[in-house]
């Protein structure tokens, strides 16, 4: 997606992105291409929150909405840096709410506890993508030109790190972000995942090392 074209678009998911699960980014996204290529060009990109209410209506009209992976710009905290305990997540509910196993190409993993306890929700992006995916920097991203899809339509928060956003304005060259990765939101777009099963000790160890 250039610069022209996202300004074409005024519906966007905006998504940073940083290491998780052990792995740094570009770990991840190593991983992710493997699963792009195995899924003819779908992969399914793990993330903490769960979708604005706007996206059902969107997903059933079968909008085109392109997703914004950007960099974050302070350090991964040291839990995502580095853990020992993994959840791999294997199903996701549909937007009718039925529960179906993720396909056999994707993995979506995430560490296992959090601050409150153990981790009993995750959600995913259903990515498509035609060209390979590699880290790079295609231009400046500007959140301020945007606003959250929503009845309020505020600003998007300091604190969102997934958000599905709808252009209000020109975006400036000057912005602190930029386009790092890029992709298209696919089918249910994005899921709640279920069945999380721990990796032990041992298999996180060769799949840490898999791709480094």
């Amino acid at each position: 997606m250039t610069a022209a074209t996202r300004g074409k678009a005024n519906i966007v998911c905006w998504t940073k992105m940083q290491a998780e699960a052990g792995q740094d980014i570009a770990q991840i996204v190593a991983r992710k291409e493997l699963e792009r290529r195995a899924g003819n060009g779908i992969f399914f990109w793990g993330i903490g929150n769960a979708p604005s209410r706007s996206l059902k209506h969107l997903v059933r009209e079968k909008h085109n909405i392109d997703v914004v992976f950007s960099l974050m710009k302070s350090r991964p905290k040291s839990i995502d840096a580095s853990t020992n305990e993994l959840f791999v997540w294997r199903t996701f509910f549909d937007l009718n709410g039925n529960e179906t196993p993720l396909p056999n190409h994707a993995l979506v993993t995430s560490r296992m506890k959090t601050s409150s306890g153990v981790k009993s929700t995750h959600y995913a992006l259903i990515c498509r993508a035609s060209d390979s995916l590699s880290l790079n920097d295609y231009g400046s991203f500007d959140p301020s030109a945007y606003r959250n899809l929503s009845e309020v339509g505020g600003p998007i928060g300091h604190s969102q790190v997934t958000a599905l956003i709808i252009r209000k304005a020109g975006e400036s060259k000057n912005s602190g972000y930029r386009v790092n990765l890029r992709a298209s939101l696919s089918g249910e777009c994005w899921v709640k995942l279920g069945q999380p099963a721990r990796l032990c000790t041992k298999k996180m160890g060769k799949f840490s090392t898999q791709y480094s």
